[in-house]
C-alpha cells in the first residue's frame, strides 16, 4: 500500500507540489455532483492509448478534480487543447494554480451543462454525475455539438443511458487492474469509450 502511494505521489509532483490521492466529499450533490477522486494512472494510460489525442483534438475533463487527468495529458507531449471543468471553487481554483504554467490548459469552474466548449472533440469523465445529471450533460452534447465526438466514461454507473440513446455507439469497454488504497475500493476499474455522430 506504501510503495502504491509512493508511485502516485512522484507522478503527481511532476507538475505541482502536491499529491492528487484520495477521495473529497461533494458540497453539491442537489446539483447532481459526485464526489471528487483522482483516476489511477494505470487507467490513464490503457484509456488514452486507445483515444490517442492529436493536435486538432479539444479534450474536455469534465469534473476535473484537481487535475491528474490534466496534468497526465499535458507530460504525455500531447499538444491537444485541454479544458478542465469543475464545479467545486476551491478544487477548481487549486486546479487551475496547478497548471497554471501549462499554456494549452485551462480550467473553468461551474456547470459542465453550461460551460462544455462547443469545439471538444473528447469527454473524459470520471463518473461525475448522478444519473439524472448525466441525461442532462447528454442533451447539452446532442444540441450543442455538430461534429463526432468521443467519451471517456471510467467508473461507468449510467453506460447503458449512452447506448440507449440515439447517434451513440460504444466503440470500446474494459477495465483495468489499478492501486488502490481503500480496502472497500474495486481492485479493477470498469471504463466505456463511446462514440457520438450527430
Amino acid at each position: 500500500m506504501f510503495l502504491n502511494r509512493l508511485l502516485d505521489y512522484i507522478e503527481d509532483r511532476k507538475i505541482g507540489e502536491m499529491s492528487l490521492a484520495g477521495w473529497r466529499r461533494t458540497y453539491y450533490r442537489d446539483k447532481g455532483s459526485n464526489a471528487t477522486q483522482s483516476t489511477d494512472y494505470r487507467v490513464l494510460r490503457e484509456v488514452f492509448a486507445r483515444v490517442p489525442l492529436t493536435e486538432s483534438d479539444v479534450l474536455c475533463d469534465v469534473g476535473c478534480g484537481f487535475g491528474r487527468v490534466l496534468s497526465y495529458v499535458t507530460l504525455s507531449g500531447s499538444r491537444a487543447k485541454v479544458f478542465g471543468i469543475e464545479l467545486d471553487p476551491l478544487v477548481a481554483i487549486t486546479a487551475a494554480k496547478r497548471m497554471k504554467d501549462c499554456p494549452l490548459v485551462e480550467v473553468l469552474c461551474g456547470d459542465a451543462c453550461e460551460l462544455l466548449p462547443e469545439e471538444t472533440t473528447v469527454i473524459y469523465m470520471y463518473n461525475p454525475f448522478q444519473e439524472e445529471k448525466l441525461h442532462e450533460f447528454l442533451g447539452v452534447i446532442e444540441s450543442g455539438i455538430n461534429h463526432p465526438l468521443t467519451v471517456i466514461y471510467v467508473n461507468d454507473y449510467y453506460s447503458h443511458d449512452i447506448t440507449e440513446r440515439k447517434n451513440w455507439q460504444e466503440i470500446s469497454r474494459g477495465n483495468v487492474r489499478q492501486r488502490t488504497y481503500r480496502r472497500d475500493h474495486p481492485r479493477r476499474m470498469p471504463y466505456g469509450i463511446f462514440r457520438f455522430t450527430p
